[in-house]
């Protein structure tokens, strides 16, 4: 349509993650499910787009793995983006993290993740099929921090 409509407003949008979410993320038609949840403004009209969006899920599953809870928060700065407060569990397990990324030539982008998983065995749905085997029983427990080449 002809019209621009503007981005924003600060409002809340809830998604049942469906064939949709599926293909977004790599999976099968109905490999997702659950409650997402998004709060914020965001402004993509303006030549400098910016805002703020926090999102949060509660019993989702992708791939066959549910996970109890995840959230974070995306910002957005011009040509300048950011995860923000990455949590992920289930279980005793987690995934904590944050990464600043340029939206510009090259994408440079600085990252840190910490997490720790009992058991590797959990997530073989959500590993290629070669990594599948073997994994079941370990525990890993990392932290990673790393710019971008």
């Amino acid at each position: 349509r002809g019209g621009r409509r503007p981005v924003g407003g600060g409002g809340t949008g809830v998604c049942r993650a469906g064939n949709y979410g599926a293909r977004l993320f790599g999976g099968a038609a109905g490999g997702v499910s659950g409650a997402l949840s998004a709060r914020g403004d965001l402004d993509l009209l303006d030549p400098s787009a910016h805002g703020r969006l926090v999102f949060k899920g509660e019993g989702v599953r992708f791939r066959e793995v549910s996970l109890d809870s995840l959230g974070g928060t995306i910002e957005l700065q011009g040509e300048e983006a950011a995860l923000h407060d990455l949590e992920i569990r289930h279980g005793d397990d987690f995934l904590l993290g944050h990464a600043p990324v340029s939206l510009a030539a090259p994408h440079r982008y600085a990252a840190r993740l910490t997490g720790a998983i009992d058991d590797l065995g959990d997530y073989a749905p959500l590993r290629p099929e070669a990594w599948r085997k073997g994994a079941h029983g370990r525990v890993v427990t990392s932290v990673w921090s790393g710019p971008s080449a």
